[in-house]
């Protein structure tokens, strides 16, 4: 649990606290949530000062209250998009998004339906993702010549 308390100082000094208290729990402690009250602090009380500004790019948005579909990185729903691959090229990239926190596996199946590979397996953040497979280092396995 995170407690602010702000003392009668200068104005002009209030919002480098509240940001040297963000940076602090955001890349000493790695407590992001705790970093997330203190920038929707400054989003409230600072929300044009520089220094706000700064604190929520660190969490990819433009605003940390009222997100919309243009200006957050944090999506709405879950989303697979198709991937293009072009025929001559062994290479395709597959895009996705999380809502929230998840686990996300990513496995690549052949015609068959045998395991390739997996290309993700972990827990990941909310946000959008992209994955590039390279087909070229299962060619030999799983294409015929010819």
């Amino acid at each position: 649990m995170v407690t602010i308390r702000l003392v009668t100082l200068n104005t002009a000094y209030k919002p480098l606290i509240l940001f040297r208290k963000f940076s602090y729990l955001y890349f000493e402690e790695d407590n992001r949530d705790s970093a997330r009250v203190i920038a929707n602090i400054m989003e409230d009380l600072y929300p044009e000062h520089e220094l706000t500004k700064s604190a929520k790019m660190m969490f990819g948005v433009t605003t940390l209250k009222k997100e919309t579909e243009e200006t957050s990185i944090i999506p709405k729903e879950y989303k697979l998009y198709q991937n293009y691959s072009n025929p001559f090229n062994p290479v395709t990239t597959i895009k996705y998004e999380l809502p929230v926190n998840s686990k996300v596996t990513l496995t690549i199946y052949d015609i068959l339906g045998k395991e390739v590979t997996k290309l993700v397996d972990k827990e990941q953040e909310a946000g959008k993702y992209q994955v590039t497979f390279d087909a070229k280092r299962y060619a030999a396995e799983y294409i015929s010549a010819g």
